[in-house]
């Protein structure tokens, strides 16, 4: 598990969903360096989700990828 080096406050995305999320900062040597990625997305059971080699994510990208990871249809992908 990383240590954490600050909690930031999680984006509207996850609250909208009612998913807890919290985000920790890697220095590097956990689970950055681990997986060989910038950005690693947890489950409670510890489950590596998804992981992404780019340094930032978008809120577009990551409401997209909260709806994937917890199998409900994308708002933009309703009724298709």
């Amino acid at each position: 598990m990383p240590t954490p080096m600050r909690s930031k406050p999680s984006t509207r995305s996850p609250a909208d969903l009612n998913l807890p999320l919290t985000v920790l900062e890697d220095p590097g040597r956990g689970e950055m360096a681990r997986y060989r990625a910038r950005l690693v997305l947890v489950r409670p059971d510890q489950f590596v989700a998804w992981t992404s080699a780019s340094p930032t994510l978008g809120v577009d990208e990551a409401r997209r990828l909260l709806h994937r990871v917890t199998g409900r249809l994308a708002p933009d992908l309703a009724g298709v």
